[in-house]
């Protein structure tokens, strides 16, 4: 699993990116960790397609009944996001008054978007920041594993002699690189 440094739901609306758009409800879920963002229009059964801690960005594009947006969202809801986007357009002009209901009762931010946006726009600019919050700590480890992986290898006796032969013969300049080094000797007591 990826280790950072999460952001909240409340620095997330500090971002340019969300300049234009509007809080209305779930304020109390200001403090919620974004795990990741996800775009979703799937209407059934939405549940099973996210794991909870997403930012969902939604358009509702094709729903021309308020029923069908609210069982949606409720089930999103109850999967425990950090906070739900919607685009508001043609046929859904207003936020729906159980949207709001809903989402105060789960206390989790509803962010609504009057003007035309790209989501594609506000998920790079999220991915960058969620990105530039990786733990470095995390990423020095995963490198010295991946350096060193040849010599738990040779411990567990998955590389042929030959190969641990080769490793061994590189240059003083070379073996620097690596963080550790073990060196196995044989000997006869006579």
């Amino acid at each position: 699993m990826l280790i950072y440094n999460p952001i909240t739901m409340s620095e997330v609306l500090k971002m340019e990116v969300f300049r234009d758009a509007k809080l209305v409800a779930g304020e109390e879920g200001l403090n919620k960790e974004v795990s990741w963002i996800h775009p979703l229009e799937i209407w059934d059964d939405p549940k099973k397609w996210i794991d909870g801690g997403e930012l969902i960005f939604c358009c509702a594009l094709g729903v021309n009944d308020e029923e069908t947006l609210i069982s949606f969202f409720r089930q999103v809801l109850q999967k425990g996001v950090a906070g739900f986007c919607l685009q508001l357009h043609a046929h859904l002009k207003n936020t729906p008054s159980r949207m709001i209901e809903l989402a105060n009762h789960y206390h989790c931010p509803l962010i609504i978007f009057e003007q035309s946006v790209r989501f594609i726009d506000i998920s790079r600019s999220l991915l960058n920041t969620l990105i530039m919050n990786v733990n470095p700590d995390y990423l020095r480890e995963k490198q010295v594993l991946e350096e060193n992986h040849w010599m738990t290898d040779w411990f567990y006796g998955r590389i042929s002699n030959d190969s641990v032969r080769q490793r061994l013969k590189m240059d003083s300049a070379e073996l620097t690189k690596f963080s550790y080094f073990s060196v196995l000797m044989s000997y006869h007591k006579e």
